[in-house]
């Protein structure tokens, strides 16, 4: 009686692997036509055309680029005209770099560009300070987040050089009076 309900690891594994295989086969059928329903309203109302003569054509030249570089080298500088500048992206770089350099100054309890009052405005709304929580500092996924380990080596160059130079000025201007 216990043979007829025992579990078979080999058998559930093997369903298992099945169940992925299919699932990954079949997934281009569902989502390529997704993309091709709503991609080509988006390209026609942001006016991307990708040197095509529809958008249709465009997202083809698109999903090119994107899968086969070599391909899509020789359409980097349209896209990057066409697509990414109109959409917005190197606002949404900015702002993640910004993000980014706010979460480090909180982590480290450092003042970078933060000391001037654009930047500290923007902080203190996305980042937040240690003692007012910022929209960002609100998700736990954020908040546990330590950059500081990625930011530093790149920061920690910078502002030694940064402090050789100006420290080196105050010591001259002190020297001449």
């Amino acid at each position: 009686m216990t043979d007829d309900i025992a579990f078979d690891f080999e058998l559930w594994l093997k369903s298992f692997l099945e169940l992925i295989f299919w699932t990954l086969l079949l997934l281009p059928v569902i989502i390529f036509p997704i993309f091709f329903l709503v991609l080509p309203v988006i390209f026609d109302a942001a006016g991307i055309r990708l040197g095509q003569l529809d958008s249709v054509q465009a997202i083809n030249v698109f999903f090119t680029a994107l899968i086969d570089p070599i391909k899509g080298i020789q359409y980097g500088e349209v896209i990057a005209k066409e697509a990414a500048l109109p959409l917005g992206l190197p606002f949404i770089l900015l702002n993640g770099m910004l993000i980014g350099i706010f979460l480090w100054e909180n982590e480290l309890d450092k003042v970078t560009i933060s000391k001037y009052p654009l930047f500290k405005q923007l902080k203190e709304i996305t980042t937040g300070t240690k003692e007012q929580v910022g929209l960002f500092s609100l998700l736990p996924v954020i908040r546990d987040v330590k950059i500081a380990r990625f930011v530093n080596p790149l920061f920690s160059p910078l502002e030694k050089f940064y402090n050789k130079i100006f420290h080196q000025e105050i010591d001259d201007n002190a020297q001449n009076n």
